[in-house]
């Protein structure tokens, strides 16, 4: 009972700080969005995507290490390793950016080589904000994350709008915005994590080695898609396509990725406790599933109803991009059964990401060349839709495999679990009062 209330209070937490962070988003969007225009607003925030292409080097699979081997281990010497290895691929990628920006962004036909420069110096410092973050939401400190993150958001919106209105930097502004909020809570996440005891227990090196060899390999052939395809769109998407993109893209991440990704954020140090016990690990997963298909389900039929009338009304310029709306719940509903990496991971199988990544990296690479290429801009959200698909139909093969069966039909338990759950929290509420 005492872990499933753990459970609910950290689901709490998360769904609190996705609230913001969904608040936070419209309030920029709207301003900042319209104030720029799509064309600009696409180009800048292309810029900084592009930016993260340093992902594409396996950057992401030491950020899984700590997700993975920090609560086992406790030990804050070997986050410090994980970063340290993580800045060795860091720091020439991102230089080699920032050195030949100029012939990067004529090669994707793009104006601007300083915005991507400052946007490869955000880049320096968001995967240590990310990877600190992960540290606390691995040892269930979901509260510091809240603070943490929060900041964040009405950091990022607070300097953006100061450099943007009240500078008048324009593009650049926006990612001085992010520049300074991200410094800002990487010192705030560093005092709490000084001021963070834990255990310190001792990890198998060998054991870290073998599965970082993995998923290192899945981090590669995952972000290389990722960043391939940011080339495509970059190479076939004019500046307006872009920014109708990014804007439904931010729109409604945050109202169904931020929200769903809740649940998939606490239930990782869960189904790591019950790695040798197939049958919770299954029941755990399932029912992450399953609420998360409910809530993009509830939400993303909200969005299609309200958001051409609302686009129209507040965001004439960008009232085109509607169209990408309906596609982009179908492709959060198959993304939803991204769970299923979570559980494979829970029990060391990187290899089965690994072979999932190559079997969608096959079939996704040539689909979006040809996708993006005859469709532009409304071509982006299919393209992504066929990976996604092939990449999770091959997951789903690979749980069923090692015995995890997941399951999609809500049964009695889960209304029963779902039901106590509830009780908690009311109870504790009824006993703040």
């Amino acid at each position: 009972m005492a872990q499933v209330k753990g459970f609910v209070k950290n689901i709490v937490f998360e769904q609190t700080k996705k609230l913001v962070m969904v608040l936070t988003g419209f309030v920029y969007v709207y301003l900042i969005a319209n104030y720029l225009g799509p064309a600009d607003y696409g180009l800048v925030t292309y810029f900084i995507a592009f930016a993260s292409i340093v992902n594409m080097f396996g950057v992401k699979a030491f950020q899984n290490l700590i997700q993975i081997f920090m609560p086992k281990s406790k030990s804050k010497n070997l986050f410090w390793k994980i970063i340290k290895w993580q800045y060795l691929i860091i720091i020439p990628v991102i230089s080699a950016i920032f050195v030949f920006s100029e012939q990067i962004t004529f090669f994707l036909g793009k104006p601007g080589f300083e915005l991507l420069q400052v946007s490869a110096l955000l880049m320096i410092f968001m995967p240590f904000y990310v990877s600190i973050v992960f540290f606390f939401s691995s040892l269930k400190m979901f509260g510091k994350v809240l603070k943490i993150e929060s900041i964040m958001q009405i950091g990022t919106l607070a300097f953006s709008l100061l450099f943007v209105f009240g500078l008048g930097l324009g593009t650049f502004g926006v990612v001085y915005g992010q520049l300074v909020a991200v410094l800002l809570c990487i010192a705030l996440a560093l005092y709490y994590f000084k001021k963070t005891s834990v255990e310190g227990n001792k990890f198998d090196r060998q054991e870290i080695v073998k599965y970082g060899k993995f998923q290192f390999l899945n981090s590669i052939t995952q972000n290389f898609y990722n960043n391939f395809f940011k080339i495509v769109i970059g190479l076939f998407v004019g500046a307006v396509g872009l920014g109708y993109y990014y804007l439904v893209n931010k729109i409604a991440s945050s109202f169904i990725g931020k929200t769903t990704s809740s649940i998939y954020d606490v239930l990782m140090p869960y189904s790591m406790e019950k790695c040798n016990e197939r049958k919770v690990l299954a029941r755990f997963v399932s029912l992450g599933l399953k609420l998360n298909l409910l809530i993009t389900l509830i939400i993303g039929i909200f969005l299609i109803l309200v958001s051409k009338p609302l686009l129209e009304i507040f965001m004439d310029e960008y009232s085109a991009a509607y169209i990408l709306i309906p596609l982009y719940v179908v492709l959060r509903l198959i993304s939803s059964f991204d769970i299923m990496g979570q559980a494979l991971m829970s029990i060391s199988k990187a290899e089965y990401l690994f072979f999932s990544g190559i079997a969608a990296f096959v079939v996704g690479i040539p689909a979006s060349v040809l996708i993006v290429s005859e469709l532009g801009w409304t071509g982006i959200i299919p393209a992504l839709i066929i990976f996604n698909l092939t990449k999770n139909s091959a997951l789903f093969y690979f749980a069923r495999k090692e015995k995890i069966f997941i399951e999609i039909i809500p049964t009695r338990e889960d209304f029963m679990l779902v039901k106590s759950k509830i009780d908690i929290v009311l109870s504790g509420l009824k006993n703040r009062q």
